[in-house]
């Protein structure tokens, strides 16, 4: 849809649906109160008239669309197409009448003249302009519903018919040559629109002053006359143009205008400057001459009608060339003297009679002749510039860029690290800029290195002057010094101690540290602990011999080590025990190793001490509980030293308990029992018996007497 054409009319309206959508119901409404439920239905209008069509689609997941098509269908009943026109035999552009005879009630019309003329009115009117007969076609619609009628040689068009053009003669502008292209014509009159008038077929007419003129003809063959109009342009454009000189350096811009030229008139300029260049720039041109020489500079026009005209004009270049080079074009900055050789070139009649020499420095020279010499006091890349004038005034100039380079390399480093120690490697940097350098290193220390960034190592300690040596590919050469930048040093390590030997436990050391050339330390007492401390101070809680050892790191990570024994008196030992775990009364069998000790003292943590001469001995716990034991230790000069079990004995034990609401009642009583059991290990379970041969494992048992007792 949409739909058109006569009763009866089928149509068959297809449903276009999005994608992934499935339509499950159709519901078509086609205006004329007729329906469908299929997909693809089909239906026929059998009345005239424009209706609209509705689609209401649902999806399988019940949405629902509805479109809604107003005059989708157009039906209308067939007209019958017929005409007629007045008069019959018309003369070339003469007015034929046509009147619309259709019935059947046509609400449109289409009319087919021939020659591409075509009309939508009811009742048209026509000029025929071509001779001859033509066929008439119309085509009568009923609301899109169409009859057709075609009428062959329905107008016959009488001759003549004025038809003509005309040549422009380029040599002769003012002279028009008409050409007759009529149909049937006998007699001709022509009116050339500036007064003149002519009866030849084919007349020439010569204007007297440019314009654009009106033509006309008029044919006539005794029956019919026609006329017909054309607009003719007289133009006679001549080219001319004016300098600013016909006279001109070279390099100098040269201005043309056009001059006495009716620009409305023109269809294109050319300008050829004679050097083998042109413009098609308008009436102004500029053009610069790069070569000196006569040259012949011409302006060509061509005219709205094709006609062309040129004019010349002779213009001569003067002008020296200017042209040098540097004998030399690179040199070391230090007595550096750069000439140059001019080259430059004449026109052939003027000399040069100035030169003047810009170096790129800021230096300006203006020099009569050679020889041409500069001294530069700085390094770098120059442009040299030559500007020449000759005997006329004119001048020219040359440059050439980076001509000239002054080298001076610079020498430059820097290294990694200035303070360190022997042996360790230092990196260092070069940043010297030059023109593909070589390099020499001092290291101060009697070594020497040729590679851009070398890595050295000294070793003996000292403070050493570093110097670099940078030479370019012309051999230029620049140095840089650095006093002192590297200073080698090696760490001592040194300590003094408060007390190197105590009688008994704990011994209370100060450590000093008397180290040089560190930049950190680090104390290690021996027993395990340590410190970075600088005079840290130390407990030894056990008898031993202990190697007290003091690091000191130096500049670079070098390391240096001082050692100190410390000794402590007094006894020491151990002890064992087993079992570890029981249940009371535990006994536990402890058996000592010690080591110059003349007495034992055994602690066994529940309150009970035994001194002993043995080394092995038995006690036992009653209590339940943890306990740790401990064996103190002492020899002959009154120094004692508990030493503390390393395992904890866990002595589990129980003790009963319990309470009950009542304990005198009558027959058939029920008591409630609370257990008040205390352990110090978990519980596993508990077996009551109420003395009448019962028993319960409850925690909290409820038990019924039956019976007195």
């Amino acid at each position: 849809l949409p739909q058109t054409g006569c009763i009866p009319l089928a149509v068959s309206p297809t449903a276009t649906l999005a994608p992934g959508q499935t339509i499950t119901r159709y519901q078509w409404n086609f205006g004329d109160g007729a329906t469908s439920s299929l997909a693809n239905p089909s239906h026929t209008y059998i009345k005239a008239g424009n209706y609209t069509v509705t689609l209401v689609a649902t999806t399988a997941g019940g949405c629902t669309d509805t479109v809604v098509i107003e005059r989708a269908v157009r039906v209308g009943e067939k007209p019958k197409a017929a005409f007629v026109n007045e008069p019959k035999v018309v003369c070339a552009y003469e007015m034929d009448y046509f009147t619309d005879k259709s019935t059947g009630a046509p609400d449109q019309w289409l009319w087919d003249f021939g020659g591409g003329m075509y009309s939508t009115a009811q009742h048209p009117v026509v000029p025929f302009s071509d001779t001859g007969y033509h066929t008439v076609t119309l085509i009568a619609y009923n609301n899109t519903c169409a009859d057709t009628i075609v009428i062959p040689n329905a107008v016959y068009v009488n001759p003549p018919a004025s038809i003509f053009t005309h040549i422009n003669d380029c040599q002769n502008p003012y002279t028009k040559k008409m050409v007759d292209e009529s149909l049937g014509a006998k007699s001709w009159l022509w009116e050339f629109g500036d007064g003149n008038t002519s009866t030849e077929q084919a007349p020439t007419h010569t204007y007297a002053k440019p314009g654009t003129y009106t033509v006309k003809q008029t044919v006539t063959n005794g029956t019919c006359t026609h006329a017909s109009f054309r607009t003719i342009r007289v133009m006679d454009e001549k080219a001319g143009f004016t300098t600013t000189d016909t006279i001109l350096c070279r390099n100098q811009v040269a201005a043309f205008r056009a001059q006495g030229i009716n620009s409305a008139n023109i269809a294109a300029w050319h300008w050829d400057f004679g050097d083998g260049t042109s413009s098609a720039s308008v009436q102004t041109a500029t053009h610069t001459y790069t070569k000196t020489g006569s040259y012949a500079v011409t302006l060509t026009i061509t005219d709205l009608l094709g006609c062309k005209s040129s004019y010349t004009v002779p213009v001569t270049v003067y002008g020296p060339t200017a042209a040098f080079k540097p004998l030399v074009t690179e040199s070391c900055l230090q007595d550096n003297r750069i000439s140059f050789e001019e080259t430059s070139a004449t026109d052939g009649r003027h000399a040069i009679v100035k030169r003047i020499w810009n170096y790129g420095d800021a230096t300006i020279d203006s020099i009569a002749a050679a020889p041409y010499q500069h001294r530069y006091a700085a390094a770098g890349s120059y442009n040299i510039g030559l500007t020449v004038v000759d005997a006329y005034g004119c001048r020219d100039s040359k440059t050439l860029p980076a001509a000239v380079l002054i080298a001076k390399p610079e020498a430059s480093f820097g290294v990694n690290d200035t303070l360190t120690c022997t042996g360790k490697s230092i990196s260092f940097t070069n940043s010297s800029k030059g023109l593909s350098p070589t390099y020499a290193w001092s290291f101060g220390d009697g070594a020497t290195a040729t590679s851009a960034t070398p890595v050295h190592a000294y070793n003996k300690t000292g403070v050493y002057t570093v110097t670099l040596v940078a030479t370019d590919k012309l051999g230029c050469k620049d140095s840089v010094t650095k006093k002192n930048l590297v200073t080698i040093s090696f760490p001592k390590a040194r300590m003094a101690v408060s007390d190197s030997i105590g009688t008994c436990p704990p011994l209370l050391v100060k450590f000093t540290n008397l180290s040089t050339n560190y930049t950190a330390i680090s104390w290690d007492f021996g027993d395990g602990t340590n410190s970075r401390l600088d005079t840290p101070s130390h407990f030894y809680t056990a008898p031993g011999t202990y190697i007290a050892m003091l690091v000191a790191t130096g500049p670079g990570g070098c390391t240096d080590t001082a050692y100190q024994k410390i000794v402590v008196k007094g006894p020491s030992g151990s002890f064992t025990y087993s079992p570890l775990v029981g249940c009371t009364p535990l006994q536990v069998n402890f058996t000592a190793s010690t080591k110059n000790s003349t007495s034992l003292v055994w602690d066994f943590s529940d309150g009970s001490t035994v001194p002993s001469q043995g080394k092995t001995i038995s006690h036992t716990y009653v209590t339940a509980g943890d306990f740790v034991p401990k064996l103190i230790v002492s020899d002959d000069a009154g120094c004692s030293i508990p030493i503390l079990g390393k395992d904890t004995i866990r002595v589990v034990g129980v003790t009963t308990a319990f309470a009950l609401s009542a304990s005198q009642f009558c027959d058939n009583g029920q008591v409630q029992f609370t257990n008040q059991t205390v352990s110090n290990d978990y519980i596993t379970g508990y077996r009551w018996q109420f003395g009448d041969g019962t028993t319960s494992t409850a925690a909290h048992p409820v038990h019924h007497y039956k019976k007195a007792g």
